[in-house]
């Protein structure tokens, strides 16, 4: 079940973890059954206006299953905004992102040195640079937001990011 922490807009799913949709054909990766429950659980949560905190355990794909979610958000038209705390994990999430979504979608990355492209259907950001950016992470409004490390998410710098980008859903892992 998903039980509230104590941190608003916060809570963690004590979620059993989910495998590929039939449906899911433009899929460059299929994920196990246990990914797609977690992906499956964490994104009913977010239509229904929670803020799930999804857990899987080491080396239970966390990464592959927020490409999943970001896959699912796009395909209902959503702008994805995806927020970590390392440069290592952002080019993590962006490969895991290319492989699962393809070629054809251009993803954006705001770290330290780089400008902000604005326009793509996909942001990866680190919370770092991202805070120094709060301004400009007004264009993110009523984006789907997804947190790896999401348990970060109480610490001042997360919520300041978090609530500039104004997110119509959000979920991590």
């Amino acid at each position: 079940g998903i039980r509230d922490i104590g941190v608003t807009g916060v809570q963690t799913c004590a979620l059993p973890i989910l495998l590929p949709h039939a449906s899911s054909r433009c899929l460059m990766f299929q994920l196990r059954s246990d990914q797609l429950q977690v992906a499956d659980a964490g994104d009913a949560a977010m239509l229904r206006g929670e803020r799930p905190c999804m857990v899987a355990p080491t080396g239970g794909g966390k990464t592959v299953i927020l490409a999943e979610l970001a896959r699912r958000a796009l395909a209902r038209g959503e702008r994805v905004v995806v927020i970590c705390h390392r440069e290592e994990i952002l080019q993590q999430i962006v490969a895991s992102l290319q492989r699962h979504l393809g070629a054809a979608e251009v993803i954006a990355m705001m770290m330290a040195g780089g400008r902000p492209r604005l326009d793509r259907r996909v942001t990866v950001g680190m919370v770092p640079t991202m805070g120094r950016r709060l301004p400009t992470l007004a264009a993110f409004a009523g984006c789907t937001l997804l947190a790896d490390e999401c348990h970060h998410a109480p610490a001042s710098s997360w919520r300041k990011v978090i609530e500039a980008l104004q997110p119509r859903r959000f979920g991590g892992l």
